[in-house]
């Protein structure tokens, strides 16, 4: 007897591949955001001169754009997550096609799949 497949085409067994691998990078990244607040707070409580204080600028900045990268790919995740929940992960969001479990396995939390990626990311400049 074969396994079922959701509307994605993607079995119990690869559902739940993904959803460990969802929950696995979801708590890595709540556990480094932990330890940035806890490196802020040891920046904020040393006692610095002018050198210092540039220094502690410096790094402050590097982990605020950490933090917000971090957010947004958690909120990624998370949003993976509901649609695994609901029904409707591993549709391409734009095409409505399959992502396909290969892609999904690399970037588990991918809204779309690797063409339609590509298209967005020259809509941006980020691919020539």
């Amino acid at each position: 007897m074969t396994e079922s497949t959701n509307e994605a085409g993607l079995t119990p067994s690869q559902l739940e591949a993904l959803k460990q691998k969802l929950v696995a990078a979801r708590a890595e990244l709540v556990s480094r955001r932990a330890d940035q607040l806890r490196a802020r707070t040891g920046l904020l409580s040393e006692v610095e001169d002018e050198a210092d204080a540039a220094s502690r600028a410096n790094d402050e900045d590097r982990l605020v754009l950490l933090a917000e990268v971090e957010h947004s790919r958690l909120a990624e995740i998370d949003h993976a997550l509901t649609k695994l929940e609901s029904g409707g992960y591993g549709i391409d969001e734009d095409t409505d096609e399959p992502i396909g479990f290969a892609r999904l396995s690399v970037i588990p939390w991918a809204r779309y799949a690797a063409q339609t990626q590509e298209e967005h990311d020259r809509r941006r400049g980020v691919l020539p």
